[in-house]
């Protein structure tokens, strides 16, 4: 699950997304002027964006924005796009996420998110259920932590938003929806302020399986 749903799980827990809507690709210039500059366009409905060029950032008019939607619509064959208000201020990127791991439980992960998840494998798992005191522990043991404390002067991340955000991703483990997984990439660490931007979730099928 991604796109609009996905999103709204988020909300429900208060996990802080950014304004977004899913439209037509004929609305998408209209969407970025409600939602106001500058905004992002990402192609709905799939996974790893940025590698399959579905993502495009600083856009500044409507006609760009309707440019590129049409553009990522035909490369995905998708008939909606999102369009979101882009998050400035970002410190770090970071990766959030929770997935049922039977018969343990389940397991929480933070670490380096973005592009580079994958390069630099600087994640730290907990055993749910967490407390925020667990949370800032996880986050003091990664390496990308001198930038969320503030490096040689730069400042640093709103780390208590942080927390509250990954607390509230930690939350939607108990809810009692048939979840699987749900991962956050990125979850923008700002000076003031973490925001979850693209999100995936995984359901149980009706038999259980996954």
């Amino acid at each position: 699950m991604m796109g609009d749903e996905a999103r709204r799980l988020l909300e429900d827990a208060g996990v802080p997304v950014p304004r977004w809507e899913v439209v037509s690709v004929d609305g998408a210039g209209e969407a970025a002027d409600r939602l106001g500059y500058p905004v992002v366009v990402k192609a709905a409905g799939l996974a790893h964006k940025t590698e399959a060029d579905a993502v495009a950032l600083d856009l500044n008019d409507a006609d760009a924005v309707d440019e590129v939607a049409r553009r990522i619509a035909g490369a995905s064959a998708a008939e909606t796009v999102i369009v979101e208000r882009q998050v400035g201020d970002a410190v770090v990127e970071l990766l959030v996420s929770v997935r049922r791991e039977d018969p343990v439980g389940w397991l929480l992960t933070v670490g380096a998110g973005g592009t580079l998840v994958e390069i630099l494998e600087d994640t730290r798992s907990l055993l749910l259920p967490v407390t925020a005191e667990d949370v800032r522990s996880a986050l003091q043991g990664l390496s990308v932590w001198p930038l969320l404390a503030g490096y040689r002067g730069r400042p640093g991340a709103d780390v208590e938003a942080v927390v509250d955000a990954v607390l509230g991703v930690a939350q939607m483990a108990v809810a009692p929806d048939g979840l699987v997984e749900v991962e956050c990439n990125p979850l923008i660490a700002g000076a003031e302020g973490a925001t979850v931007v693209d999100v995936l979730v995984e359901r149980e099928d009706p038999e259980g399986q996954r």
